[in-house]
């Protein structure tokens, strides 16, 4: 992998004409397979004098993200030129600014092979528009370390296992607001869930079909303390997880 192209530009996320959807452009290369990754075979189009600068383009990936995505092919042609130009003068990870003449067209962050192949995920890099704030981010999950502190982090699998889709919940089960039932937190308001602590608001009972073996099972099964929304919607959720005294169910 040697580039991953992203645009944050929020007049045009896509880069094809015939849709609206975001997107990322890979640009790949292939090469001699490294025999200590368990590959003796070798391509057939590797060669086996690289090009100049091939080593240094091996060595790192650059993330480029773009504040605005050119819209004609000549921007884009120069804007590639720059960037092949600023990091071909790169041996190790960098960093810089993307202009043409007095436009800031965004930024690049290159970060060397082993660390992409380390991450957690190949995204870490452009998740935000921002270099500063990804760098933060690399840094935070790579080392743990945020602002020069250490943080105590783990993975979220190795303390909880994310269960039911919420869809399950649905097919087995239907709200009421009085007892007897199972507790359920059901729905996600916006306005009115603003805090972590969260209350259970409803009652569940199965369904006519769901036998109350099964019923009681499931709930044995999957219901938890701990609740992430899903999806989640950025311009309106102000609250993305939360926290019961009990275990519930839930489907938000």
């Amino acid at each position: 992998m040697e580039y991953l192209i992203i645009s944050h530009d929020p007049e045009r996320w896509n880069f094809s004409e015939n849709t609206d959807l975001s997107g990322i452009l890979f640009i790949a290369r292939k090469h001699a397979a490294d025999p200590a990754r368990g590959n003796e075979n070798t391509p057939p189009t590797a060669t086996a004098n690289p090009p100049a600068n091939q080593t240094s383009r091996i060595a790192c990936v650059s993330y480029v993200s773009l504040w605005q995505n050119p819209d004609n092919p000549v921007d884009g042609l120069l804007l590639a030129n720059e960037v092949n130009r600023l990091r071909s003068q790169d041996t190790a990870e960098n960093s810089f600014e993307l202009w043409l003449g007095d436009n800031r067209y965004g930024e690049v962050i290159s970060v060397p092979s082993d660390t992409f192949r380390q991450m957690p995920h190949w995204l870490l890099p452009c998740a935000f528009a921002q270099r500063k704030r990804n760098e933060a981010l690399m840094e935070l999950m790579l080392n743990k370390r945020f602002s020069g502190i250490e943080l105590p982090l783990t993975l979220l699998k190795k303390l909880a296992k994310l269960r039911p889709d919420r869809r399950a919940v649905k097919e087995k089960f239907e709200p009421v607001n009085s007892p007897p039932g199972f507790a359920v937190l059901w729905g996600h308001d916006s306005e009115q869930h603003v805090c972590m602590h969260l209350d259970d608001n409803a009652y569940l009972k199965p369904k006519p079909k769901v036998p109350r073996n099964v019923a009681q099972d499931f709930f044995s099964r999957f219901a938890g303390q701990f609740v992430l929304a899903e999806p989640v919607r950025l311009n309106t959720y102000s609250l993305m997880a939360g926290f019961l005294d009990e275990a519930v169910l839930s489907n938000v």
